[in-house]
């Protein structure tokens, strides 16, 4: 039987043991996101053995928005660092429950307010990226003007995902910006229905013929302005493209068309329930083997992963995007 192991790295405390614990990842949301639950029979003391009453409040209190957090989790003593972040908020009552974001909160603490005439990524990151944030451009592309107007840093890259599909996120103390996944990081990792898949009940098996799609493709022009083409079921699920320059309308619609058959294949859709010994991280790929119905084995990118530990033991949830070859 694996024992769980954990260790919660606050700035003025160290947890060796299993608190309550929730981590959230995906790159498609800005920032991963968690939560710590400290039962109510701890108490603190200082060093001369009193105890602290001010545990969330007060300028030396133990626990306080914006200091660092870092989680690591495994099993036997084998930990591996699962979070790397802040304090985002945190309750004071008991149970403490704390609230923690990622890298990103730093981003989060500035604001910008200045116009650029059709900047590349690079020129625009140039200009919002604080210094000694390590970051790399994963994609190349043009934005049309580009207007900020009392804007932190985070809010930009959130508005580049939602508007142009340029993707942030952290890694190994890396902000990576640009695709939503980056090869190089990538790792594969198998799983077994009916074996270390220990709850398959939220995918469902769609066949191609089933899959009803409609992809939107946008294509933003230099003053801003944007062209639309859809293809596919009306009354399908949605897929948005995002482009800069194309400036044919049936140009967009035949690159729309070409990506409908893309999207529909035979395979799974949904999320999947697994323990913690193979670390899955958002952009991985894993290999799905059904060994009852070998027609449906297949590989999936991983767009979340929301990874739970507490008394129970470890479980991570694993959701899949797209069916990859």
């Amino acid at each position: 039987m694996y024992q769980v192991t954990s260790k919660t790295e606050f700035e003025t405390v160290t947890f060796g043991f299993t608190n309550d614990i929730e981590i959230e990842s995906s790159y498609n949301q800005l920032s991963d996101t968690g939560q710590i639950t400290i039962p109510r029979n701890i108490n603190f003391v200082d060093d001369s053995g009193a105890t602290i009453t001010d545990v969330t409040k007060g300028e030396n209190a133990v626990f306080k928005r914006g200091d660092s957090v870092r989680i690591s989790i495994g099993y036997d003593h084998k930990i591996v660092e699962r979070f790397n972040g802040v304090i985002s908020g945190v309750t004071n009552k008991f149970p403490l429950d704390i609230r923690l974001d990622d890298e990103m909160w730093k981003l989060k603490q500035n604001s910008h307010t200045f116009t650029l005439e059709n900047p590349t990524l690079d020129e625009l990151l140039k200009k919002i990226i604080p210094a000694g944030v390590d970051y790399k451009v994963t994609k190349k592309q043009t934005l049309g003007d580009f207007r900020v107007s009392d804007a932190s840093t985070a809010q930009i890259l959130d508005e580049l995902r939602k508007k142009h599909k340029i993707f942030s996120w952290f890694r190994g103390g890396k902000l990576y910006i640009g695709l939503s996944y980056v090869p190089e990081l990538q790792t594969r990792h198998g799983f077994t229905m009916y074996d270390d898949i220990i709850d398959g009940e939220s995918m469902e098996y769609i066949n191609a013929f089933d899959r009803k799609i409609k992809v939107k493709a946008i294509s933003i022009q230099e003053d801003n302005s944007k062209i639309e083409a859809e293809a596919g079921d009306a009354d399908g699920s949605i897929r948005t493209l995002h482009f800069n320059g194309i400036t044919d309308e049936n140009e967009l619609l035949k690159i729309a068309e070409s990506h409908v058959e893309e999207y529909k294949y035979d395979g799974f859709d949904g999320s999947f329930l697994t323990f913690g010994h193979q670390w899955v991280e958002h952009g991985d790929i894993v290999d799905l083997t059904n060994p009852k119905i070998p027609e449906q084995n297949g590989s999936y990118i991983v767009d979340k992963v929301v990874t739970k530990c507490g008394m129970g033991g470890i479980r991570q949830i694993i959701s899949i995007k797209q069916r990859v070859a």
